[in-house]
């Protein structure tokens, strides 16, 4: 996903500064959607051969059960991760670095607390509920506050484009 919304990040900018608004949102919608798609891609991918690629590494039947189980939990969030990411990549792109600085790190700080908060509250194995808790929770946080400030910055970008 870095691959598809950093390498879009010039388009979403070019268009910022341009004044198109227009394009900047069926851009942003593009870039999401087909990091969706991808990831749903890749969750269906991961359900269905990770045991196959556990065994791989392993002949033992339980390692076997228990690693595609902490796969299936550690990934159970990917698809809402794909919206969060090209919300905070291209909100740098539009020149609001501290909102997606916000969001990067309130995924990270929730991943972090979870790592740490979830093995003693509950269980070692507990721990691989960090990463999907923090996707779908940074997930809603970004995409809530993107969508209250995104109206504004279209503003001004269409204000820009009206003054040139």
């Amino acid at each position: 996903m870095s691959g598809i919304t950093l390498g879009s990040q010039p388009v979403v900018s070019f268009n910022y500064g341009m004044g198109n608004a227009e394009r900047i949102k069926k851009a942003i919608w593009c870039i999401t959607g087909l990091c969706v798609i991808f990831c749903s891609l890749m969750m269906v991918s991961t359900y269905t051969l990770s045991p196959f690629y556990v065994g791989m590494f392993t002949k033992d039947a339980a390692i076997r059960l228990r690693s595609v189980r902490y796969i299936k939990i550690f990934t159970a969030m990917i698809v809402p991760l794909a919206i969060q990411y090209p919300l905070v990549d291209e909100t740098t792109a539009l020149g609001h670095v501290r909102r997606a600085l916000f969001c990067s790190a309130f995924r990270k700080l929730i991943y972090f607390s979870g790592l740490l908060l979830l093995p003693r509250l509950v269980s070692a194995e507990a721990a691989f509920f960090s990463e999907p808790i923090a996707d779908i929770l940074a997930a809603t946080m970004t995409t809530v506050l993107f969508l209250k400030t995104f109206p504004g910055i279209v503003r001004e970008t269409e204000k820009a484009d009206k003054n040139k």
